[in-house]
């Protein structure tokens, strides 16, 4: 099965949005304050400029999560797959900054989160629309 660009892209705005609702509406403050980060820069970089390079890199993981998903027999299926990707690259990689940089286990739960809604929000998505 091919890959469907209009379905990455529009299941890459999905996940951009979970996103974008998570760190805005949802857990600003708290996610704000363990970063030790203002509204103006993220990373030392413009706010702007992170934003759109966060939007390719969802797009880059929300294509290769369809080459995975397009293998599962149904939606159910690939949610099944969706979350295995997520616990064992996404959430191992994320635990680092708590094992090894120092950060509250709090922000993980933040971000390690953040990921799986993403994603799955995604693989509704690209699943629903083969």
């Amino acid at each position: 099965m091919g890959i469907n660009y209009l379905a990455v892209l529009v299941a890459t705005v999905g996940a951009y949005a979970v996103g974008a609702l998570w760190y805005s509406l949802l857990f600003r403050r708290p996610w704000m304050r363990l970063m030790g980060i203002n509204a103006d820069h993220v990373g030392g970089m413009p706010a702007s400029r992170a934003m759109i390079l966060g939007f390719i890199s969802t797009l880059v993981m929300v294509y290769v999560l369809s080459v995975f998903v397009s293998a599962a027999p149904d939606l159910g299926g690939a949610l099944i797959i969706s979350f295995w990707i997520w616990l064992g690259f996404t959430a191992t990689v994320q635990i680092g900054s708590y094992l090894w940089e120092g950060k509250p286990i709090k922000l993980f739960l933040i971000n390690a989160s953040q990921s799986l809604v993403a994603m799955l929000v995604a693989t509704i998505i690209l699943s629903l629309w083969r």
